[in-house]
């Protein structure tokens, strides 16, 4: 605008013409006409507009996009609100996820296909190069193996990565037969308990737990990593990355290595051990057989998934778009 210059109707419609805010002006009988993007998609004249982010797209046309997701996920029931209304019943969450999805304005072209694999297959790929798929939900260090190798379009600082921390909440626990009543013995604090801040907690007393203690393979077992860092948390596992170290004197005796987790979690429902480690949400649906009895929150238990697209996808922005909507559900 020139200062010190009233512009002329005519100048100002020449202005509307490349600002759609311009028209918010309301100049009647000016005859131009912004289009929202919106608009625009629903018209026909664009065939893709912004999704739920500005990461994010909606195609006009059909799309399939294929999400590599962590196995651990599929023991994550569903059963939301939301997903009943919609007639989805009998579906885990990342499934009644999809079914909201396509409900949802202008997505109900999208197929989305959940194809479950193994954690360390997951990582494995992450570092290596996918041969197929859109994008992936793994455990967040894999996606950030992907984006530092390139396999995954999570961009500069991991922005274009979502966090699904909290729609997949998942942790380490220490579990038992469901018929053996074993417990951990008790802590030296008054009622038997953890201290608040863990420095006393019963974690502490497992030299003096009767029987064995289950342990899947940590080379191949997302449990048996974690199982090693609960462990070295009160200093009965050496090493910083919970695959070469070796067990403390006090409890090296107890210890039993399982090839897989299916196998450790076979051996404490049998009683063949008095304990094992075994991840929250499969206790007592993968494993009927096993009761949680200790939840360690002291300790570094928890597992952190994220979601990325994969740099190999041709449509990025509508599986960030998926994404995005995965964070916007809170039930």
């Amino acid at each position: 605008m020139r200062s010190g210059k009233t512009l002329t109707r005519r100048e100002l419609c020449l202005l509307a013409a490349g600002s759609a805010g311009a028209c918010a002006l309301g100049l009647s009988g000016c005859g131009c006409s912004m289009k929202s993007e919106a608009e625009r998609f629903r018209a026909g004249e664009i065939d893709s507009r912004t999704g739920f982010s500005s990461d994010t797209e909606v195609k006009s046309y059909p799309v399939t996009i294929t999400v590599l997701a962590d196995e651990a996920l599929q023991w994550f029931w569903g059963g939301s609100a939301a997903a009943v209304q919609l007639g989805a019943t009998g579906l885990d969450r990342l499934h009644e996820y999809v079914v909201r999805y396509q409900a949802q304005e202008d997505r109900d072209q999208v197929d989305v296909q959940i194809v479950y694999l193994d954690a360390m297959e997951l990582d494995e790929e992450a570092r290596g190069g996918f041969s197929r798929g859109d994008g992936m939900i793994a455990l967040a260090e894999s996606t950030t193996a992907g984006n530092e190798a390139g396999t995954v379009d999570g961009g500069a600082g991991e922005y274009l990565v979502r966090n699904l921390a909290y729609n997949f909440s998942e942790r380490c626990v220490l579990v038992t037969s469901s018929t053996s009543g074993t417990q951990l013995p008790r802590a030296d604090t008054l009622d038997g308990g953890d201290a608040p801040d863990g420095s006393i907690n019963r974690l502490q007393k497992l030299p003096e737990l009767e029987g064995a203690i289950a342990i899947a393979a940590p080379e191949t077992t997302v449990e048996g990593r974690k199982a090693n860092s609960i462990l070295a948390s009160q200093g009965y596992y050496s090493g910083e990355d919970a695959l070469s170290g070796a067990y403390a004197q006090s409890i090296a005796d107890k210890v039993v290595k399982f090839e897989t987790q299916d196998a450790a979690m076979a051996a404490v429902a049998s009683g063949e051990c008095s304990i094992g480690f075994a991840l929250h949400s499969q206790v007592g649906t993968r494993y009927p057989g096993v009761l949680e009895i200790y939840n360690p929150a002291f300790a570094d238990n928890s597992l952190s998934y994220a979601a990325a697209a994969l740099a190999r996808s041709p449509e990025p922005g509508v599986t960030r778009d998926f994404f995005e909507f995965i964070l916007s559900c809170t039930d």
